[in-house]
C-alpha cells in the first residue's frame, strides 16, 4: 500500500518536472504575476493602513470634546431640524454642532501652486459657529479662542458666507481668490492660521454653503453632542 502511494507521488513529481522544462515560459510568467500581485496586495494594505490612521486622527480632531454622535443609518442623512430639537429638549447638552462631512474638489488651475494641474481634492466641513467647541485643532484651524465662538458668522456678512469659504493652509488658495469647489464657485474669505487640521489640507464652509456643496440641502452628516460638565454621557 505505502510502496503504490509513494510510486504515485514519484510519477506527479516526474510529471510536474516534465511539465517546467516543456513550458518554461508559462511558469515564469505564472511565477511573476504571482509575486506583482503580491506586490501590490502588499502596498493596497500598507496604504489602506495608512489612510484609516489619517481618517482616524481626523475624525478625532474633529469630534474633540462631543461624547456623543447621531447619525443616519444610511446615506440619506439627517433631517437638520433634528439639531434644533436636541438643543430644546437635551438640558445637559452643552453644545449641539451640525456636521457636513465631505470632498472639496478644487478646480483646476485655481492655486497657486497647482496652476496646470488636476483638480485638487480635499476633505470638505460644514457646520455653524458652534463647531469651534468642539477642540482645540478646530480652534486653532478656524483661528478663534474659547471666548469668540461667534467670530466666524461676525467677521463676515450672511452674503458672503453664502458663498464663501475658509481654506486650510495647505489646499494652496489665498484669501480673495475666486475658485470652484465641486464645479460651484465660490470665494476663498481666509485662510486659516494653523495645519493642525489634516496638515492644513482643508476647507470649511458655512452650513448653507457646505449643505449646498455637498448636495445635502436640508440634511446633516451627523450632529455632535458636547455635554455640560459633570454631566455623564448616559444622561444625555
Amino acid at each position: 500500500m505505502i510502496s503504490s502511494l509513494l510510486a504515485g507521488l514519484t510519477r506527479i513529481r516526474l510529471i510536474n518536472l516534465r511539465e517546467l522544462r516543456t513550458h518554461r515560459l508559462r511558469v515564469l510568467t505564472s511565477l511573476s504575476v504571482v509575486v506583482v500581485s503580491s506586490a501590490l496586495l502588499i502596498a493596497v494594505l500598507g496604504t489602506y493602513g495608512s489612510m484609516t490612521e489619517s481618517v482616524r486622527q481626523f475624525n478625532s480632531a474633529i469630534s474633540g470634546a462631543a461624547k456623543l454622535e447621531v447619525t443616519a443609518i444610511g446615506d440619506a442623512g439627517l433631517d437638520a431640524a433634528i439639531a434644533g430639537q436636541i438643543r430644546g429638549e437635551v438640558p445637559g447638552a452643552k453644545a449641539v454642532v451640525p456636521m457636513i462631512r465631505g470632498t472639496a474638489r478644487i478646480g483646476s488651475g485655481t492655486t497657486e501652486t497647482d496652476l496646470e494641474k488636476p483638480d485638487k481634492t480635499v476633505p470638505l466641513l460644514g457646520s455653524d459657529f458652534r463647531v469651534s467647541s468642539l477642540s482645540g485643532d478646530l480652534r486653532k484651524a478656524m483661528d478663534q479662542n474659547e471666548n469668540q465662538k461667534e467670530e466666524t458668522q461676525s467677521r463676515f456678512s450672511t452674503e458672503q458666507l453664502a458663498s464663501g469659504v475658509i481654506a486650510g493652509p495647505g489646499t494652496g488658495l489665498v484669501k480673495d481668490q475666486k475658485t470652484t469647489i465641486n464645479g460651484i464657485p465660490v470665494t476663498v474669505l481666509d485662510v486659516a492660521g494653523g495645519d493642525a487640521l489634516n496638515g492644513g489640507g482643508f476647507v470649511f464652509a458655512y452650513l448653507n454653503l457646505a449643505q449646498r456643496l455637498t448636495a445635502k440641502v436640508g440634511r446633516l452628516d451627523s450632529i455632535l453632542i458636547v455635554p455640560r460638565d459633570g454631566v455623564p454621557t448616559a444622561q444625555l
